[in-house]
């Protein structure tokens, strides 16, 4: 029976003191139950959140851990080459419209070569 339900019918009762005095202590037990019940619910609850939050977290930093695709060589075709450089367009024009060249190094086949990317869209 729900707690509140039993409370409303000890309120109609009319019975002895030592009636109303064990209902008032059946009350307290029940009482005392359901607040244990929902202090566990709350508690598996922050459990469940805590270790979701550490999941997203793990995740994320997965992400932000993972190394950057390597560019592909343009002599052995392997995605070995990583930049070594990146240096302002020549043309002063290219430069102002954000144009870089990056510079690479395969770590492959050691050849370098250049490539020019707009450093607005990369």
């Amino acid at each position: 029976m729900p707690l509140f339900d039993f409370i409303d019918k000890l309120i109609r009762e009319h019975g002895s003191s030592s009636i109303l005095k064990d209902h008032l202590q059946l009350i307290r037990e029940q009482a005392q139950k359901e607040i244990a019940d929902l202090k566990r619910e709350h508690a598996d609850e922050i459990r469940n959140l805590k270790t979701k939050h550490a999941e997203e977290v793990a995740a994320l930093n997965r992400q932000l851990s993972a190394p950057q695709q390597a560019e592909r060589c343009e002599f052995c075709r392997k995605p070995s080459a990583e930049v070594v450089e990146i240096t302002p367009h020549e043309n002063s024009q290219f430069a102002m419209m954000g144009i870089k060249i990056y510079h690479y190094r395969c770590s492959s086949c050691e050849k370098t070569f250049t490539k020019q990317k707009n450093s607005l869209t990369r």
